[in-house]
């Protein structure tokens, strides 16, 4: 079978070059194009690598937040890696970004694409298979999503993303609700402290473009631009609305911007204008929205109402929002999403179903949480026991002391396999930051040490032994049960100028 490669568009250049990743890709036409590189360590711009230190953190969020999902009712769906380029673009505004996928013995470009984002292949799976499937229908999903836009800090061409959603033929705002308070409990997994969440609703931000003059056909070039508001690019912000939507003034586009730039409680917000039926209507959607986020254990001061909030992505119709770590909203969104009611629909017209959903990008979040010193990059594994021994004549006994631990306790145990020294051992078990060492000395002299305490400590020679391997698995459990062998080693965060105290 041939093996594959991603190109940065489903439109083939016409020219004889390729651009992958930066670097340019010269050939001639109906012969394999020349994709080696000349630096095999190199990184292709806007990915990431992670580290063993760096993937233990994201190994433990990604295992934290299965648990934070399935306790709130949301069980897992796995999609296919790869979409028909077609479903790709039919809806989303994201075509320019969409990586397409060709042969390497040919370049010839197939007709499928890599996912930019977790909901399209869920409502796709919804329009196939609604027929075999209950409702409301609650999935998660966590995977990589594809972009290929210009790489910056925070924002890479592949990412990891983990998606919540919720489907059903009638949606109430308590479905919203339960999707943004299940959000925060997955970020708090996560070791995020406190959280910001904006939300909007579309329907407020058509109300608005609407008293301004702006007709419905120029509504989603409107909501484009406006999703670029930020605190120093009102300017920007205001000459792209002019060029999108004609007829605005730019006395107009700053008013506009003005009087959507409300921050604070859903329930003390109040339209500048004459309010209609519609603009009511999602006003109270958001009001339950907030209340019932607040009966689930959200903190009121948790979520603010933003009318410029609208997200780049066409589908939306409904709620939508953005989420940011306490104190450090500089650093971007983490956690973002919304009400999509006709998306399904769009693959299937006889499938009439409605769907809610929030996304928190992994990659994004562990950027912002490692610049802020807020994880521990102590470990190199995922262990939370060493066992070693002093020679080949303990090994058994190591094995039987190894599988005690894994069987009864569900430990994780890594298991010495090579000769080595006992110093070299517990060299080895503190330079990987595994929290205990179990050293077989012989077959009834069992040492427990405790690594993580300090050398400048008078305590970091005691250990504990053991005759017998029972009643160390009793002591493991003891330790287990208070959460000694998952303690996060987390340094000191740094101090933010945008840093709030908590009333």
């Amino acid at each position: 079978m041939a093996s594959n490669t991603i190109s940065s568009s489903l439109t083939r250049p016409n020219t004889a070059t390729e651009t992958e990743f930066g670097d340019t890709v010269v050939f001639e036409r109906g012969s394999r194009p020349d994709y080696s590189i000349t630096d095999r360590l190199g990184r292709p711009t806007g990915f990431t690598d992670y580290t063993p230190q760096q993937m233990r953190v994201v190994t433990l969020w990604l295992e934290n937040l299965k648990k934070v999902f399935e306790q709130n009712g949301f069980t897992a769906m796995q999609p296919r890696p790869v979409e028909y380029g077609t479903n790709l673009q039919l809806t989303g505004g994201l075509e320019k970004q969409i990586f397409g996928i060709s042969g390497l013995q040919d370049g010839h470009l197939t007709k499928l694409g890599l996912p930019f984002d977790r909901t399209i292949q869920l409502a796709i799976l919804i329009a196939k298979y609604h027929m075999q499937m209950t409702f409301p229908y609650c999935r998660y999903d966590i995977g990589w999503s594809w972009r290929g836009e210009k790489a910056t800090a925070g924002r890479y061409r592949a990412f990891i993303q983990a998606d919540i959603d919720i489907i059903d033929t009638k949606l109430t705002a308590r479905a919203d609700a339960q999707c943004v308070v299940t959000m925060i409990k997955g970020l708090q997994s996560c070791g995020v402290a406190k959280c910001n969440v904006l939300v909007n609703h579309i329907g407020v931000a058509k109300a608005f473009m609407k008293n301004a003059g702006i007709t419905e056909e120029k509504f989603k070039d409107g909501l484009r631009a406006i999703d670029k508001l930020k605190p120093d690019n009102e300017e920007e912000v205001v000459a792209e609305l002019i060029q999108n939507v004609p007829e605005l003034s730019s006395d107009k586009a700053r008013e506009l911007l003005k009087n959507m730039s409300y921050r604070g409680p859903i329930s003390q917000f109040q339209f500048p204008f004459p309010e209609t039926s519609e603009a009511r209507q999602a006003l109270d959607h958001l009001k339950e929205v907030e209340e019932t986020a607040i009966l689930l254990g959200v903190s009121p001061r948790q979520m603010q109402f933003a009318p410029n909030l609208t997200r780049g992505l066409d589908y939306y119709t409904g709620v939508v929002l953005e989420t940011f770590i306490e104190g450090r909203e500089r650093l971007g969104s983490v956690a973002s999403g919304g009400r999509y009611d006709n998306l399904v629909g769009a693959f299937n017209e006889k499938a009439k179903y409605q769907g809610v959903g929030f996304s928190i990008g992994m990659t994004r979040l562990f950027d912002v949480m490692q610049a802020e010193n807020l994880v521990d990059l102590s470990r190199q594994t995922t262990a939370q026991v060493y066992v070693g021994y002093r020679t080949r004549n303990e090994f058994k006994k190591a094995i039987e002391v190894a599988n005690a631990l894994r069987d009864q306790l569900g430990i994780k145990v890594e298991l010495q396999m090579t000769d080595m020294k006992i110093g070299k051992q517990l060299e080895f078990c503190d330079s990987k930051g595994i929290p205990y060492s179990i050293i077989v000395f012989n077959n009834d002299e069992i040492c427990l040490k405790n690594m993580g305490v300090k050398k400048t400590s008078e305590e970091q020679t005691k250990q504990e032994t053991f005759n017998e391997v029972n009643p160390l698995v009793s002591y493991m459990k003891s330790l287990k049960a208070h959460g000694k062998l998952d303690e996060e080693r987390i340094p000191a965060p740094k101090e933010t100028s945008d840093s709030k105290v908590d009333q």
